[in-house]
């Protein structure tokens, strides 16, 4: 990475590093979720993954959801993120799970691992916040075995000016300082609206058939609805 670069992703760390302690307690997380949520997403994601057991890499897991709720049906599971703090929240409930995945420092972007070694790439709430998103759809197919499959769980959170989450004074204090207007112009993804651009970019990345459903069970399921739109899955494959 470059200075600029460098500079853009130790604020993204900084801003989820202090998010870490508090972030599972917002709706739509751990903490705050009702079990028919949580069976929805248990549901949505079996059916989006291979068949269990499967390695499974996390990347960008924050404290651990999908990483534990892919464990939980059978996968032997990584997670990998670049915020400290909120790693340090995946290992605290990885301490006490029957099935714990393994969590370490990683980047989302390039990480660090052998290629050809998982089953599949899963990840929640990460693809606006990639500071190079062609880059990282093409170490993430260098990682999966032939036939294996990315699995990205997102929505468009923003308006684009303001996420939609921002009660909090000290969350919008937080914010304002570490996703400025010259953050959030650094991210590709920030204030993307459509599927098309980021199916192209799976397709680029080599990637075979591509697609974006949206996981309108979960967002049926959701006690509290997050962000003004359901989440979606974009799916792509490595040919064998």
């Amino acid at each position: 990475m470059d200075s600029q670069t460098n500079n853009i992703q130790d604020k993204i760390n900084a801003y989820w590093n202090w998010r870490g302690a508090s972030y599972d307690s917002q709706p739509g997380h751990g903490q705050r979720m009702g079990i028919e949520e949580q069976a929805a997403w248990a549901h949505t994601l079996a059916r989006l993954l291979p068949a269990a057991p499967s390695t499974v890499l996390d990347v960008g897991a924050g404290t651990g959801f999908l990483s534990f709720l892919a464990a939980e049906i059978g996968h032997r599971v990584t997670g990998i993120d670049l915020a400290e703090g909120m790693l340090a929240q995946a290992r605290a409930t990885a301490s006490t799970a029957t099935t714990p995945p393994t969590f370490q420092l990683g980047d989302a972007v390039a990480p660090d691992l052998p290629p050809a070694s998982f089953d599949a790439v899963i990840s929640r709430h990460v693809l606006w916040t990639l500071r190079d998103p062609a880059l990282a759809f093409r170490n993430w197919r260098q990682l999966l075995k032939p036939g294996g499959r990315v699995v990205a769980i997102d929505s468009f959170w923003f308006d684009p000016e303001q996420p939609q989450e921002m009660n909090d004074e000290e969350v919008r204090s937080q914010w304002a300082q570490h996703y400025s207007s010259q953050t959030q112009a650094a991210l590709p993804n920030f204030a993307l609206s459509d599927h098309a651009p980021l199916v192209a970019e799976m397709i680029s990345a080599g990637f075979t058939q591509v697609s974006a459903e949206i996981l309108s069970e979960i967002r049926s399921a959701e006690a509290t609805p997050i962000g003004p739109q359901a989440r979606y899955a974009l799916i792509g494959y490595r040919a064998s």
